[in-house]
């Protein structure tokens, strides 16, 4: 303003002087100089500063599976448990991300990194058994996390990568790289979860690694192979991140509290349970560190069964040899891994049962066994063993009628009604597979009510192989 000011003041003096003569022309020359001179100051004064444009951020190269290999690889680790063998990758400093079904049951595992890192007894701090999901903590691990990213965003029909250990027998495994196609995307509403289908090779060993985008960035993590191997399922990068940052914080993210799987710390020799119905089962589990030979015996007033399952699902005994309540079984375990042993009854009344061993034993509580479900609600339960079946109580009147569906992505779902006095393999009402579900492989049945009382809803992996979390919905038709 003071600079206006001044050339108005200027301009006026001007035209003073030249309205009123007596200025020479080379006066007049000097005052229209500085005139213009004011005129260009005042305006370059007042002209707002020009910002430059922002200089946009690079694109990230699309990489060669060569670098891709060399950029992933050195984060992805091979896992081994008792039982099984998978993959997993750096998420996170110190932190792996894998399957479940890597892991369960087992808190401590065998890590070990393409440089020859290795961790054997490396801590699983948490799964979630509904989602298929685990974290395994590696302290003062100096390895690079990768960066996770969204794939939803890829084109159908882009370029992916899988990288793992698929049937690795190495006592010093590495890793491998397999390309495919970006198929199609799943949906699996239960749990939040979009799956990345691709046509990228898969076998066993596999599930817990890592599919990479072009980019190299990890996009999601390899869990299911379907079509005889043809496709695999990987669960989506934003999907699964918070999941496995709270179970990394030591949080439960199913609500099923089933971690961690088991302790041993109370073994005994000889315990007690009551057997409240035809469908109760007490359980126990034991851990053999040899092959040595074992004998359980289990006594009660009425006529009982023994099963004993390994965590490889083989039945190594299943007697019932008297019409008694006294069962004695006699085994030599395959391996040195976690067994369980069922008890089971053949009367619909309540029996007290002991069982003894000649090595340590563990009761094995099942949360899920006696809930009583509500139509117009959802449940989460969990198949924790080999051979396991839950279950619930479903009272209803005469002539109402409900519809229960079974939804899993970790077993084939079967689903049982029975009469609590039945209790025989003729069920009210049975399902395997009608539900649909992302793998075909969810139970769903419709049941009226013949009469007034109280029903059992059994649910067990309709294989008796596999093990994880469930979701079960009650509604009411009519």
């Amino acid at each position: 303003m003071q600079r206006l000011l001044a050339l108005g003041f200027l301009l006026a003096s001007v035209w003073v002087l030249i309205g009123c003569g007596g200025v020479s022309e080379s006066e007049r020359a000097a005052i229209a100089t500085e005139v213009a001179g004011a005129i260009y100051a005042t305006q370059t004064a007042t002209r707002p500063t020009q910002t430059p444009p922002p200089t946009p951020s690079p694109t990230p190269a699309v990489l060669d599976s060569a670098a891709i290999f060399q950029r992933v690889a050195p984060s992805v680790a091979f896992i081994e448990t008792p039982t099984a063998t998978g993959s997993g990758f750096v998420f996170a400093e110190g932190l792996l991300a894998t399957n479940a079904h890597v892991v369960w049951p087992f808190e401590t595992v065998r890590v070990r990194f393409p440089d020859g890192t290795e961790y054997a007894e490396a801590h699983v701090v948490g799964w979630d058994l509904l989602r298929d999901l685990a974290v395994i903590t590696l302290p003062n691990d100096t390895h690079t996390p990768l960066r996770l990213t969204d794939g939803e965003t890829l084109p159908i029909g882009s370029e992916v990568y899988l990288v793992g250990y698929p049937a690795e027998v190495e006592h010093e495994p590495q890793p491998t790289i397999t390309r495919g196609l970006l198929a199609r995307l799943r949906e699996w509403t239960p749990g939040n979860l979009t799956y990345l289908q691709t046509d990228a090779a898969v076998t066993g060993g596999q599930s817990g690694g890592a599919l990479v985008s072009p980019r190299g960035d990890v996009i999601g993590l390899s869990g299911f192979s379907f079509g005889n191997g043809q496709f695999a399922l990987a669960a989506s990068s934003p999907d699964i991140a918070s999941h496995l940052q709270r179970l990394a914080q030591g949080e439960s993210t199913d609500g099923l509290g089933r971690f961690p799987a088991f302790s041993l710390e109370n073994a005994t020799y000889q315990d007690t349970a009551t057997l409240q119905t035809i469908w109760s089962t007490a359980v126990w589990v034991m851990w053999p560190t040899t092959t040595d030979q074992i004998e359980v015996t289990a006594t009660s007033a009425n006529d009982l069964g023994v099963r004993i399952v390994d965590a490889l699902a083989y039945i190594v005994t299943d007697t019932d040899n008297t019409l008694t309540g006294d069962e004695n079984a006699t085994f030599t375990p395959l391996d040195p891994i976690p067994h369980w042993v069922e008890v089971y009854q053949y009367n619909s009344y309540s029996a007290d049962v002991e069982l003894t061993s000649s090595v340590p034993i563990a009761r094995f509580p099942d949360p899920d066994d006696d809930t009583e479900l509500t139509p117009g609600t959802t449940y989460t339960g969990a198949i924790d063993y080999p051979s396991d079946m839950d279950t619930f109580l479903l009272p209803l009147k005469k002539g109402e009628e409900v519809t229960l569906r079974v939804e899993s992505i970790a077993i084939d779902a079967n689903i049982l009604i029975d009469e609590i006095t039945l209790g025989n393999e003729e069920f009210l009402a049975s399902d395997d597979d009608s539900g649909g579900g992302l793998f075909g492989l969810d139970a769903q049945v419709s049941f009226t009510a013949p009469k007034t009382g109280t029903y059992f809803v059994l649910v067990r992996d309709a294989v008796g192989f596999d093990t994880g979390g469930y979701f079960i919905h009650v509604s009411e038709t009519r």
